[in-house]
């Protein structure tokens, strides 16, 4: 099993942009050893037999049939806009 440190937790806290705390760190040190733990047990079982699934249970999901319908004009997509420029939608700057 990898072997988890306070540092590993950090630089993953980091990647993720979190900012723990020491206590924080220390339980998602713990949280993520725990993870691997239940990874290495999965692991050591043999599930060859098993075939591959989605969910753990049967699911069928409902869809409907794929139909083409009348959309909205240009003027009705964009007459909730807040802000826009002729024929867009002008949105505030998320990017730094």
């Amino acid at each position: 099993m990898m072997k988890i440190d306070k540092s590993l937790v950090e630089h993953v806290a980091a990647l993720a942009k979190l900012q723990p705390d020491e206590e924080e760190t220390i339980r998602l040190l713990a949280d993520m050893e725990k993870i691997l733990g239940y990874i290495e047990m999965i692991s050591r079982l043999d599930l060859n037999s098993i075939e591959p699934t989605s969910y753990a249970i049967p699911i069928q999901c409902p869809l409907r049939k794929d139909e083409v319908e009348k959309g909205l004009s240009l003027e009705e997509a964009l007459s909730n806009a807040p802000d826009r420029l002729a024929d867009l939608v002008r949105v505030p700057v998320v990017i730094e």
